[in-house]
Order: structure tokens, then sequence, then C-alpha cells
């Protein structure tokens, strides 16, 4: 998975509200449309518009990161229709949400217009967080145990301005809304947190830029195709959240974009590839939790 989503069981319901609107003051945003423009382009053009394949790649290790340059396969755009339900409230091997009966609306639609911007990652580490600090975010707001009144007391997003700069500097490092020029490690989509591998792959190996543009290009397919439909309230909804991305990229209308994504990612592999080890690509991806995934890109960002 691209980005993994980090989601809640029993507290699912409070993911439309678990942190404050922006970033800018230190929390998670809430209720964001999953867009968002950046200021440079996938083909160079500055226009905001896209491709995977991301035309030239940038300057190897020029942040003093060993760093082996690769080439990403080309886009070859395909079929970006609809993927509704075969039936009402299930498909062959019941992948969609949805009672008997009931009208299903999380699957993965249309993308044929969809056109995605590059959303650079902070320019190095910040070094503004504690261990403990970023394990109790974690815990506050983004992982299972997590609450919006326990993120909003702890972090400011209650808007009380009574939150230590500390907390607050911290939290402004970990946490961007989709909505931001920048992102960094944890991003928020309409309330549901995704840890950032795109951002993570930028940040360890500035060479491959291209990579981590068509990583989030992925992504953002992923979004235009499920989040207008797939409200996420309950941890049933939750499900088929994650199985709308899941059947989007690789069975719909981002699978062009996933292509290309698997075949640079295949490439970031052994010497002269920090991103391999430190974003969890490839076999470190193996049986890998969403906590640990946020503890081996978190600290990259954030950490002391």
């Amino acid at each position: 998975m691209l980005y993994r989503r980090l989601f809640a069981s029993a507290t699912v319901a409070t993911l439309a509200f678990i942190g404050c609107s922006s970033s800018s003051n230190g929390g998670a945003p809430s209720g964001d449309d999953g867009g968002g423009a950046g200021d440079a382009s996938l083909d160079g053009t500055g226009d905001g518009n896209v491709r995977p394949d991301g035309g030239a790649n940038g300057d190897a290790g020029d942040d003093g990161n060993s760093c082996a340059q690769i080439t990403p396969p080309p886009f070859v755009p395909g079929d970006a229709s609809a993927c509704p339900p075969t039936e009402d409230g299930g498909t062959e091997g019941g992948i969609w949400s949805g009672s008997e009966g009931g009208a299903v609306t999380c699957y993965p639609h249309d993308t044929s217009s969809f056109s995605s911007s590059w959303h650079a990652p902070p320019a190095g580490k910040q070094a503004v967080c504690t261990q403990d600090l970023m394990n109790q975010y974690f815990d506050d707001c983004v992982g299972p145990s997590r609450s919006a009144t326990t993120c909003a007391t702890n972090w400011g997003s209650g808007g009380d301005g009574g939150i230590d700069a500390t907390h607050a500097t911290c939290a402004a490092c970990i946490a961007s809304s989709s909505t931001d020029a920048t992102w960094g490690p944890v991003v928020f989509v309409g309330g549901v947190p995704h840890v950032s591998h795109a951002a993570c792959i930028a940040l360890e190996e500035p060479c491959n830029l291209d990579c981590a543009k068509a990583t989030l290009a992925l992504f953002e397919c992923e979004v235009q195709a499920c989040d207008a439909d797939c409200a996420v309230t309950d941890s049933t909804s939750q499900s088929a959240y994650d199985t709308c991305h899941a059947v989007a990229s690789n069975a719909c209308g981002c699978k062009d974009y996933l292509q290309v994504v698997t075949g640079c990612q295949e490439q970031i592999t052994g010497a002269g590839h920090p991103a391999e080890k430190a974003c969890l690509l490839n076999s470190y991806a193996q049986g890998s939790t969403p906590q640990a995934l946020y503890n081996s890109i978190v600290p990259l960002f954030c950490g002391m």
C-alpha cells in the first residue's frame, strides 16, 4: 500500500473531527476535501498537472544522502471509468460495502478528469519532537485509540490556545492537511490520516523525486476515485474506504498509476537506496503495522 491508512476500531466515528483545522496551528485537519494544488507539476510545466513518470529526474544526492538514480517506467493511460458493484450490496468476493437491497456508493468512481499536483515535503529534518511526543500524537490523533476530544485537548485543535509551544510545534511538523501546499509525514484527507511514502522517498532519495511524485499521483487518484463517496463514520465504513482505495489502484481507474509506482519502487532496493528501509518499501513492508510505518517515517522529519 503506497499510502498507509491509519484507522481506528471502536473510535473510528471520531475520524472526521480528530484534529484542528490546519497544520499551521499544530494538529490534524478536519473536513478537508482531498484537493489542494502544489506549486510544481510532475511534467515540469508548473501548471499543476502531473504525469506519474515525471519527466527529468532531480539532481542525485543534493542533500548529502547516498542516492542511486533510477528510471521510472512510462505512464500509459488506460480505462478510467467507474467500477460499480456488479450486484446490489456486493460483488463476487464480497468486496463492496452495502446491505442487501440498499444503494452502494462507496466504490471507485470515474477518474478520467483526474490530475495530480506535487506537494513537496519540508526541506530537511525539523527535529522538534521527542519520541514520547511522537508516540503521544499517534495515540491521541492517529492510531486506533485516537479520540477527537483527547486530540483537541492535548494538541490544541479545540482552538483554546491552551497547549504549550512544544506540543504545537511537534504537531505542526507531523500533520498536514490535504489542502496544504507542503505535505509532511502524515496527511489528513477528510479527517482520515495517511502516512506518506511519497514524502519519505522525496526526503531520503532526492535524486528519485519522480518516483515520489508518481507515488503521490497514485494516492491522489485513489482519493478522487473514492473519498467523495466513502465517508468514514465507523469501523464498517472505514473498511469500505480502505477497500475502495485498494480496488481503485489494483483493478480500476488508478491501476495505470500503480504500474508506474510498482516499477519505480521495485528499483529502490539495495546499495544507494536508503528509502527502501527508511520508508518500509518492498520486503521491508511485509508484516509491517500502521504504527511501525509511522514510527519509521515520522522521526525522519520531526524526531530529535
